[in-house]
């Protein structure tokens, strides 16, 4: 895998909406790092949850912790997608570029994704 810049957002609420919106705008074509029956197995949902219920459960459970990393795909763009939800409530959005994308790509990136969230705080590194 090559070196990466890790890009973080700090959601402005822990919304299941921004979640997916945040993963359909930067991650369109994503494959889940975690195995289909965790989100059930750690979280004490039915099997048969959907991803959509998932995020509503972490949503309305502000005191819940629970990470997912998705794998991208497609010509350009990140490499990795994650969805932290704190149990202080807080929601980290999280992408992984490749480090020899360009010069400035985790400044441009990072001011775009910052922008697209509505987000007030970020960080690359």
């Amino acid at each position: 895998m090559p070196e990466l810049n890790d890009l973080y957002v700090l959601a402005p609420g822990r919304s299941a909406v921004l979640a997916k919106q945040f993963l359909d705008h930067f991650a369109p074509i994503r494959e889940p790092s975690f195995a289909a029956e965790d989100p059930s197995e750690v979280l004490g949902l039915p099997i048969t949850a959907t991803f959509g219920e998932v995020l509503r459960h972490l949503e309305n459970d502000p005191s819940r912790d629970y990470s997912m990393y998705f794998r991208c795909a497609g010509d350009k763009g990140p490499l990795v997608a994650a969805l932290v939800f704190c149990n202080d409530g807080s929601l980290i959005l999280h992408l992984a570029i490749a480090a020899q994308e360009s010069p400035d790509g985790p400044d441009r990136l990072l001011l775009e994704f910052q922008n697209y969230m509505g987000a007030k705080y970020s960080y690359w590194g």
